[in-house]
């Protein structure tokens, strides 16, 4: 089958033109000393560039591969490649996939099929030994040992050795990122072409774990095999290939947590539904290893319970009652975005929420906006007493940006309330509506872009601060919300809500 499709494939003539650049780029630092005039993450990316081009003709003109076509177009469809806050599955991660580990059988891929292509028709020999590096590369597990973003030094779990990698991005004074030492990152990282240079390439964006630690991953790859140092191969085709098509991205898809410009956050083993954000949705896909939950030490995972970041609880007990903020809280093992408001006695039994978690029966976004380019993100709770309350965000604050890109992740989010009087903390939660998602998308990428707002004069202007109609009734509390950000992240304590009752 092989042979035939090989033939197939090398029996055509190709063209490029869509990537001319590509290509005199590769041509001129072939003639300069190899890759020594552009870096190893230019040269890398022209070659794939034109590996790419290559595999869209032969999938197109080869009947042989209709089938395996037709599989990559079914993932495609399933995980919809976009990058955060879409789609955890980058563009990056499904073509690299696609090119270099999506097997059409027997260990052949369209990558390989390529450097068959090079070899055969003696083309683009400059392009070679980079296609060869792609197409030995898999996404592998690595420890954060020192370094910054420009010059990270990793330890290579599988090949228990230290390397030397950087994030290639364009303005390193601007990331939001900076790698911690003990953090797990699951990447694709290429060698140097040039062997005088140590410095490996990152090639995409990298996951870091949170909330599992090396020694995890350790017990995840022994349970994978036994044998210690003599399996090293074996480990890595179970990382490049998996266990069946399109088994790392379904993993990808369910550990995703968060994200930000340089990185995407993670949580989770492979073979521990109840560790990763999404296992739920699993469905089976992902193979489940027998006690092996029983290794690792997941308290917040408990699904008995809430789990709020300890600066979110301590910081509702300071607000002024009326106010209300961003963040997150952990349940059932997830990650959930909040908005998170602090009220009188009075206002919390006049909408129903006293004595139990808050009832409403419908929500509603609204994205407000004057003549004069102001604007304002609303959402509003409708509750069973027909009473509505309105909380209004300034969208030019960072943590509202955050908040919106969050709940267009998930497609969930919470809302907790704190009893001023009381001291008490009642929350609950809702997910997205499918007709609520182009609104999200919609105003997640308005948002993005705003610089400036006059959020005082919108609130004026409309006299939001009195009342607000909405389908015709008329909101009868406001919350207006504060530039803070209590997000669960990389440093934070958890709390169970249990727990925070009490202090």
């Amino acid at each position: 089958m092989n042979k035939g499709i090989v033939s197939k494939v090398l029996n055509r003539t190709y063209s490029f033109p869509n990537s001319k650049s590509e290509i005199e780029l590769l041509r001129n630092a072939s003639k300069n000393n190899g890759s020594e005039s552009i870096t190893d993450f230019q040269y890398y990316m022209a070659v794939f560039n034109i590996c790419m081009e290559f595999t869209e003709q032969v999938l197109d003109s080869n009947p042989m591969l209709n089938d395996f076509n037709n599989m990559i177009y079914d993932k495609q469809e399933e995980y919809m490649p976009s990058g955060p806050p879409m789609s955890p599955i980058t563009k990056s991660f499904f073509n690299s996939w696609m090119a270099l580990d999506a097997l059409i059988n027997n260990k052949l891929t369209l990558g390989l099929l390529f450097s068959r292509y090079i070899q055969e028709k003696k083309v683009m020999r400059y392009a070679a030994k980079a296609m060869d590096n792609l197409n030995d590369s898999f996404v592998s597990l690595y420890q954060v040992v020192g370094g910054d973003l420009k010059k990270t030094f990793l330890w290579n779990l599988i090949e228990k050795r230290e390397i030397e990698a950087s994030i290639p991005i364009y303005d390193y004074s601007v990331a939001t990122y900076s790698p911690a030492i003990g953090e797990i990152w699951y990447a694709r990282i290429l060698p140097p072409l040039n062997q005088e240079q140590n410095i490996h390439t990152i090639f995409g964006t990298p996951l870091v774990f949170r909330h599992t630690n090396r020694e995890d991953w350790e017990r995840y790859l022994a349970r994978r095999i036994a044998g210690g140092d003599k399996n090293v191969e074996e480990l890595k085709m179970h990382l490049k290939y998996g266990e069946s098509f399109g088994y790392w991205m379904e993993f990808v898809f369910q550990v995703y947590s968060n994200h930000t410009r340089e990185v995407i956050y993670a949580e989770g083993l492979p073979d521990i539904k109840d560790s990763r954000p999404h296992g739920r949705l699993d469905g089976g896909r992902m193979c489940e290893a027998v006690d092996a939950q029983d290794q690792l030490d997941l308290p917040f995972k408990s699904e008995s319970s809430i789990w709020f970041p300890l600066e979110l609880a301590m910081a509702l007990k300071g607000m002024k009652p009326g106010s209300c903020s961003t963040g997150s809280v952990c349940h059932k093992g997830e990650i959930i975005p909040v908005i998170a408001g602090c009220f009188k006695r009075d206002d919390m039994v006049f909408l129903g929420v006293e004595p139990g978690p808050p009832e409403y029966v419908d929500t509603k976004f609204r994205y407000l906006d004057n003549s004069g380019g102001d604007e304002l993100l609303e959402v509003c709770l409708f509750f069973k007493n027909d009473r509505i309350l309105a909380f209004d965000f300034d969208p030019v604050f960072i943590p509202v940006k955050r908040w919106l890109s969050e709940v267009l992740a998930v497609k969930q989010y919470g809302f907790c309330f704190y009893n001023h009087e009381d001291k008490r903390y009642t929350i609950s939660f809702t997910s997205v509506e499918p007709e609520d998602e182009p609104w999200l998308i919609r105003n997640n990428l308005r948002a993005k872009k705003l610089v400036r707002n006059n959020f005082k004069r919108l609130m004026d202007a409309s006299k939001l601060k009195d009342r607000i109609t909405v389908k015709g009734k008329k909101s009868n509390c406001i919350g207006v919300g504060e530039n803070q950000d209590y997000f669960i992240n990389d440093d934070s304590k958890l709390i169970a809500i249990e727990d925070i009752n009490k202090l």
